[in-house]
């Protein structure tokens, strides 16, 4: 598993606020602030290596998908940020005062949601599970991302520790889909969690029986 990371909702997008300080940690308004949204994909292209055997070659590319302008105030100024769909993504806020010095400020997050992500391939063909924290007491309920290469498939979900504790299906409806697992007692001091995703191919076309000549038993 990756390290924790912030989680927000594609549809409902990011609500934050942006303020200007000083070094010291003093307030500075009327700084004009750029606020700018990348989306992170990976594009992966499989080579041959010769004698029937492929590897993953995997490219990052950073995709812009906002940018807006705000100026500082006395107080924190909000900005509602519209995510288009889901996946892995960077907040950047650049300040720039008189004279040219800039601060710059970054932050990323996951957006749960609609839309396809390229997320990287590996050789082994394992998927990478999220956490959105890395710690958790009985009574919470652990979001776990999956990173899936495919939008729709059949995830089996396994909770582990000296065996099996628990285990579920379902279907995966995009390649950030998340699944909730509870936190209980039983589960201190860890719990491992594992997911198994199942993807059939393609049916065959449907063939009509052919029908016999009038008057001829089948």
């Amino acid at each position: 598993m990756r390290r924790p990371a912030y989680f927000t909702d594609q549809k409902a997008g990011l609500d934050t606020e942006v303020v200007t300080v000083t070094p010291g940690g003093a307030v500075i308004d009327g700084v004009p602030v750029t606020v700018t949204l990348t989306q992170v994909q990976w594009l992966s292209v499989r080579r041959a290596e010769g004698n029937g055997f492929y590897t993953w070659d995997t490219e990052r590319k950073e995709v812009p998908a906002g940018s807006w302008t705000v100026t500082s105030a006395s107080t924190p100024v909000p900005l509602h940020v519209p995510i288009p769909s889901g996946g892995y993504y960077l907040l950047e806020a650049v300040a720039r005062e008189e004279g040219g010095r800039f601060a710059v400020t970054r932050t990323s997050f996951y957006a749960l949601g609609e839309g396809y992500t390229a997320w990287a391939r590996f050789d082994h063909n394992r998927i990478d599970l999220v956490p959105e924290r890395q710690t958790y007491k009985p009574g919470d309920t652990a979001r776990i991302l999956i990173q899936s290469p495919w939008e729709q498939a059949t995830a089996l979900v396994t909770t582990e520790r000296e065996g099996i504790r628990s285990h579920r299906q379902f279907q995966l409806t995009s390649t950030q889909h998340s699944v909730a697992i509870p936190i209980t007692e039983e589960d201190i001091p860890n719990v491992f969690v594992s997911v198994l995703l199942i993807k059939g191919g393609p049916r065959p076309p449907h063939r009509r029986r052919r029908q016999p000549p009038a008057g001829l038993m089948p």
